[in-house]
């Protein structure tokens, strides 16, 4: 190709040797954004695939086609740059006065769990990404527990969506007793490390 020497490898050890380049480090687990979502632990040199989740594009897709009729990506991210996530999920404090623990009242308890009557297109498709990000932040999350000097590295075609992934991972940064976040925008290579 173009005069360079090129290997065939199978997708897997692609993303684990990718986010491993991209990242500059040797501990990481990779959450590969596609369709679905491919969750990859890179230790040194071994690449493991310990598991992953249907939800990804494909939830987003499908998701927008049914409830906003249309299943062109670039209208769902114009859509949810202009949402408001109050109008569709429940948040703790929707339902609790307090925080709950570290739990900040703003963070949701239930994804579409409001639904307001007044909920326009744009929040609904706020909602399917934050939907979406949510579940694949938390099996992230999961996935680097009870490791050491881990970095979750988030690859993949769904983590350039934006501007609602910046705003996700935005709210992701202020639950520093989990994580913190940093690199997170929509041109830039994502990191969620773990304290």
């Amino acid at each position: 190709l173009f005069g360079i020497t090129t290997n065939r490898i199978d997708e897997l050890n692609a993303i684990g040797k990718g986010g491993k380049y991209l990242s500059k480090k040797d501990h990481i687990i990779i959450s590969n954004i596609g369709t679905g979502t491919a969750i990859i632990e890179v230790n040194g040199d071994a690449i493991t695939h310990i598991g992953g989740t249907g939800v990804g594009g494909g939830t987003i897709i499908g998701l927008a086609k049914e409830l906003l009729k249309t299943s062109d990506f670039d209208t769902i991210v114009q859509y949810a740059s202009k949402g408001n996530l109050n109008n569709v999920d429940l948040n703790i404090g929707d339902i609790a006065e307090t925080n709950i623990g570290f739990l900040n009242k703003e963070f949701t308890a239930s994804n579409f769990g409001k639904m307001l009557d007044i909920a326009t297109k744009e929040d609904i498709a706020i909602g399917i990404f934050n939907l979406t990000y949510q579940v694949i932040g938390m099996l992230s999350v999961f996935a680097v527990k009870g490791k050491s000097n881990y970095t979750v590295v988030i690859t993949g075609n769904g983590s350039t969506w934006a501007p609602a992934a910046t705003m996700i991972c935005s709210r992701t940064k202020s639950i520093p007793e989990i994580i913190s976040v940093t690199g997170c925008s929509t041109w830039s290579l994502p990191l969620i490390s773990r304290k």
